[in-house]
């Protein structure tokens, strides 16, 4: 979790993270009111959790820059860490008038892992800015303390003798405003451990993913498309080719193993992501999408952008259970708040001229487009391999990361 940020007004459609995507999916207007229009408030408890999580598995697999010796060797030490970094930065609680459960301690609060990156890589403390938390109660700071306690045991007795094997472990892999013909790419890849043999993507959950998620879920598929551009630009040392994927559960302390995505898959994403970017144009900048595009758009999309506003989905549903633009929602349905493209430009205090640039042309039709971006993706893989290693062998599931035990989930 992250907090996310208001967006350059001009790059407000072509910028897309696999998380920001998956909730456009789930409901335009929820990614409207927390991405691209946020309102500041508390971090959700478990976000908090899970960022303070990745941190400590972060600094226990960075080793030391002149000696090469990696931290907490003992467990006491690397509980003692934890101990200081979660009371440290929610320790402080007070409630507040609403009822809110509020936390902050400017000690060491943290909420992104930015900050973290600055205090580990830099070695300077966090900006000076308390973290607030909507804690549900006022034991769960206390619970949260103690599972973490249980997982972080756990992930110290299965690495702590895995950390000088030789594999080479690139930690909090970002890629930001990655060029994909016309669209901008962000993310960040827990860990891209690599051996000999091959590289392997592992991504931090606190769940099991399932089956159709894990098969061909969106964010997994941003990190193989972003390993690949990352190698064939030279960020990968070695330059090695993509084996596999893992989800590692630290709940569970166990790893589950993802299926790398086909070309047809990484071309097909390409086209869903132009068609959110020819709906958000059309609704914020009142540009109308593209003859190809807007074909393969629904009809109340299109009406979405005649009237330049956004249809919250409705009846709520699943979809609702972690969202935070609640409040806005119940307002757009009484009649109470702005169109989208009202509130935009008042957010950005930009006129309607500055708004509306040259209309975007996108040169493929529909099918072309998957078609083209899966022949380019192949070539990209293609592109630093080695003559002896297939595509076929690349994009094939079976081969798992050594030294890993690999659980895979039972699909009834």
């Amino acid at each position: 979790m992250q907090r996310h940020r208001p967006r350059n007004p001009r790059n407000v459609s072509k910028m897309w993270s696999a998380t920001g995507f998956d909730t456009a999916v789930a409901c335009d207007a929820r990614y409207f009111w927390e991405v691209i229009i946020p309102e500041p408030g508390p971090e959700p408890p478990l976000g908090v959790w899970g960022i303070s999580h990745h941190y400590m598995f972060q600094r226990f697999l960075t080793s030391h820059r002149s000696t090469g010796r990696y931290p907490f060797e003992q467990l006491k030490d690397f509980l003692g860490a934890w101990r200081g970094l979660w009371w440290g930065a929610v320790g402080d609680m007070r409630t507040m008038p609403d009822g809110r459960i509020l936390a902050s301690n400017p000690r060491n609060p943290f909420n992104s892992l930015e900050k973290f990156d600055s205090w580990i890589n830099r070695q300077r403390k966090p900006p000076n800015q308390p973290v607030e938390v909507a804690w549900e109660y006022l034991a769960q700071p206390g619970v949260l303390f103690e599972q973490g306690n249980e997982i972080l045991t756990k992930f110290h007795e299965r690495h702590v003798r895995r950390r000088g094997d030789g594999t080479i472990n690139l930690l909090e892999v970002r890629f930001n405003g990655l060029d994909w013909h016309g669209l901008k790419l962000n993310g960040v890849i827990d860990r891209i451990a690599i051996q000999p043999s091959g590289a392997w993507i592992v991504d931090y959950k606190d769940r099991w993913l399932d089956y159709p998620v894990l098969a061909s879920g969106t964010q997994l598929t941003f990190y193989q498309l972003a390993y690949h551009y990352l190698r064939a630009r030279g960020k990968i040392p070695g330059q090695p080719p993509l084996r596999g994927m893992f989800i590692y559960n630290y709940r569970r302390n166990a790893f589950q193993a993802a299926p790398l995505r086909t070309p047809r898959e990484i071309g097909h994403l390409y086209l869903k992501l132009r068609q959110k970017q020819a709906y958000f144009d059309g609704v914020l900048f009142g540009r109308r999408p593209p003859t190809d595009l807007a074909s393969t758009l629904p009809s109340e999309k299109l009406r979405d952008i005649e009237t330049g506003d956004i249809t919250p989905l409705f009846p709520r549903g699943n979809h609702c259970r972690y969202c935070r633009a609640f409040r806005q929602c119940r307002e757009w349905e009484l009649g109470q708040r702005p169109t989208a493209r009202q509130a935009f430009a008042e957010r950005h205090r930009l006129e309607k001229v500055k708004l509306v640039p040259s209309q975007l042309v996108i040169p493929v039709t529909q099918e072309p487009q998957v078609v083209a971006r899966a022949a380019e993706y192949e070539q990209l893989v293609r592109l630093v391999l080695p003559v002896q290693i297939s595509l076929e062998e690349l994009i094939a599931p079976r081969v798992s990361l050594p030294r890993i035990r690999v659980r895979k989930r039972r699909v009834s």
